[in-house]
């Protein structure tokens, strides 16, 4: 995996040119400072609300790790506003008839999208975010697809989307990969080097905090080479 400069240093707090950079257990602030992202998307135009969807290359030696995903490599966030999204929700039993059978439902993030990004379907957004430390295990994973089956059988379409750093750990990108392989048209993942990248790109701003200047940094740069041009070797 990515050994030089990306977003894993900067949520690990390993930085030497960063002043009072950030502890990893900011997850939480991290997962708030992604809500926000969305609800300024939100606001942009249909194009400039994309964000792209990856996956894994499973049988990948060396970089590249990660390519855009086949079916559904983009989202687009256009018309989402802050009552379209659930930052950590403590449930979701209730929602759509879903009930505790369903397991423990627990996202990160909940979005609701407008009806016209899927053929005029209701369409959700199920993330989990990752900076460091421990993840969703593959029995959540299966949980957030379970509560997925139970809004398709209702009419609705969802996604499942894992948000992690390049250099993420060993453990996490091979749950991905089982992910995918399982669900490959219902989880992707998003990558935050290519989120803060956008973050950039969009104008998005944070009082405290200065993205272009994090890029420039040298935090997304593995994006250039840990990420297959295209979506393609």
């Amino acid at each position: 995996m990515a050994k030089g400069p990306n977003l894993t240093y900067l949520f690990e707090g390993n930085s030497g040119t960063t002043p009072n950079p950030l502890p990893h257990y900011s997850e939480s602030f991290w997962t708030a400072v992604l809500g926000l992202f969305f609800c300024h998307l939100g606001a942009q135009s249909h194009g400039e609300s994309a964000l792209s969807v990856y996956q894994c290359l499973p049988e990948a030696k060396k970089a590249p790790w990660y390519k855009l995903r086949m079916l559904n490599s983009h989202i687009h966030l256009a018309g989402v506003g802050r009552n379209d999204l659930c930052v950590e929700p403590t449930r979701l039993t209730g929602y759509c008839g879903a009930d505790t059978t369903i397991g423990g439902i627990r996202p990160d993030i909940f979005v609701n999208l407008p009806p016209t990004e899927c053929d005029d379907l209701p369409t959700h957004l199920i993330l989990e975010c990752n900076m460091v430390g421990a993840m969703a295990g593959d029995v959540q994973l299966e949980n957030y697809i379970k509560f997925s089956d139970h809004l398709d059988a209702s009419g609705h379409r969802t996604q499942v989307l894992l948000v992690i750093p390049i250099g993420c750990r060993r453990n996490i990108y091979n749950a991905a990969k089982r992910a995918q392989l399982m669900w490959p048209n219902r989880f992707g993942l998003l990558l935050w080097e290519d989120l803060f990248r956008k973050m950039v790109k969009t104008n998005f701003v944070l009082p405290g905090f200065d993205f272009p200047e994090i890029v420039k940094d040298g935090y997304t740069a593995v994006f250039d080479s840990e990420v297959a041009k295209d979506g393609s070797l």
